[in-house]
């Protein structure tokens, strides 16, 4: 997530990837990738681009960022 957070596209494992659910900036490989694979995962972070990184992190913040979970606290706390 660090590297939603800066707005950087991203490689990561497949187990990562499920835990986390990032945005569709940060790519999946399989756990045990050959180089070749991780090489290709990587030309295809690297064509993401960063504008659309940056779009991706806003999207996270107003999701997940905690403002959203505050809300969802005080919601949670006054049912």
């Amino acid at each position: 997530m660090d590297a939603v957070v800066a707005a950087l596209p991203a490689v990561a494992s497949r187990t990562l990837v499920e835990a986390l659910e990032p945005p569709e900036t940060v790519l999946a490989v399989a756990d045990e990738a050959p180089p070749d694979a991780l090489a290709h995962a990587i030309r295809r972070a690297l064509a993401i681009g960063r504008a659309t990184a940056v779009e991706a992190r806003e999207a996270v913040f107003r999701e997940r960022g905690m403002d959203r979970y505050a809300a969802r606290l005080i919601e949670a706390v006054l049912e």
